[in-house]
This record gives C-alpha cells, sequence and structure tokens, in this order.
C-alpha cells in the first residue's frame, strides 16, 4: 500500500522543470497544492516508516521502497524526546537525541 500511495503522490500531479504538485492529475487545479506534499510525506513516515504514534509508544515497523537500500527520518518526537530512524534490509538502528 505503501508503494501505491508514494506513487500516486508525484507520478501525474507534479509539473514542470521544478516538479511543483498539483490538485488533480495531469497537472490540473491549483499548482503548488500543499496538501499533495502533505500525502507524498506521509506516505514515507507512515508508510514506508511504519511510524505510529500511541498513548504508549511510538512504533516503528518500516519498509523499503522498490530499489532502495535504506531510509532515515529524522528528529521523531514522541514524548518529550527525539529519535533518528535509519534502516536497510537487514538492520534498524535507533538514535535518540539528548535534547528536544
Amino acid at each position: 500500500a505503501a508503494q501505491r500511495v508514494f506513487d500516486a503522490t508525484y507520478s501525474n500531479q507534479t509539473v514542470g522543470p521544478f516538479l511543483v504538485w498539483t490538485e488533480l492529475t495531469g497537472g490540473r487545479g491549483n499548482a503548488m497544492f500543499v496538501t499533495s506534499a502533505g500525502a507524498y510525506l506521509g506516505a514515507l513516515v507512515h508508510g514506508y516508516g511504519g511510524v505510529r504514534y500511541t498513548a504508549d509508544a511510538l512504533e516503528l515497523r518500516p519498509q523499503l521502497p522498490a530499489a532502495t537500500r535504506g531510509l532515515r527520518l529524522r528528529r521523531l518526537h514522541y514524548a518529550g524526546a527525539a529519535v533518528d530512524a535509519a534502516w536497510n534490509a537487514t538492520h534498524l538502528t535507533l538514535r535518540r537525541h539528548a535534547s528536544v
């Protein structure tokens, strides 16, 4: 599901030399449509990162996009702390920051 959402957020909704997100596919609708950019980021953080915020924990269930060796999410904030998460096909590394 993450790959489908990720692909849909940019494949048909970015136009021009700067790949600006538009509201509708094919470059139609409003230019600089921030909601589309939010969907792109959501697919990365919550789809591939598997980030879930609960009352008791920050959960990570990461996966890799096709043809990608690894990903990193920096400064995930939860309960007054911040962590970096980096993963590849075999390892997940978490690093807690000393202060937020």
